[in-house]
């Protein structure tokens, strides 16, 4: 069960850049539940759109809001700057 699971979990983050499905597959699969992103977080995230070939760039914030973690009620940002 836990691999099909999986697999229908690689399946539908197959769009996504490399990094966010490592993300995604350890927080959907609740081996962590917080995350610390640091460094250039201001940069743009290459976003393709899901059964699309339109390719756009979009702000890290709006990506992990919603995009990766769409179905959460909450997603908190925390900025020093």
């Amino acid at each position: 069960m836990q691999t099909r699971q999986n697999s229908d979990l690689d399946q539908h983050m197959s769009h996504l850049p490399r990094w966010a499905q490592t993300l995604a597959r350890k927080y959907f699969t609740k081996t962590l539940s917080q995350f610390v992103l640091h460094g250039n977080v201001r940069d743009l995230v290459r976003y393709e759109k899901p059964g699309s070939d339109q390719v756009t760039y979009i702000g890290l914030t709006r990506f992990l809001a919603k995009e990766l973690f769409a179905a959460r009620d909450i997603v908190v940002f925390y900025d020093r700057a």
